[in-house]
């Protein structure tokens, strides 16, 4: 979609975003657990 790459591209061209990487989030820890009961 033309306005979503428009929108994508606004973003990362602004001067206020920054993007960062953290090497000590666990991805892991964003899946469900399941509960057994």
């Amino acid at each position: 979609d033309n306005r979503l790459l428009k929108y994508q591209a606004l973003l990362l061209e602004g001067p206020v975003l920054q993007l960062h990487t953290c090497a000590t989030l666990n991805p892991a820890t964003f899946l469900p657990e399941n509960e057994e009961k």
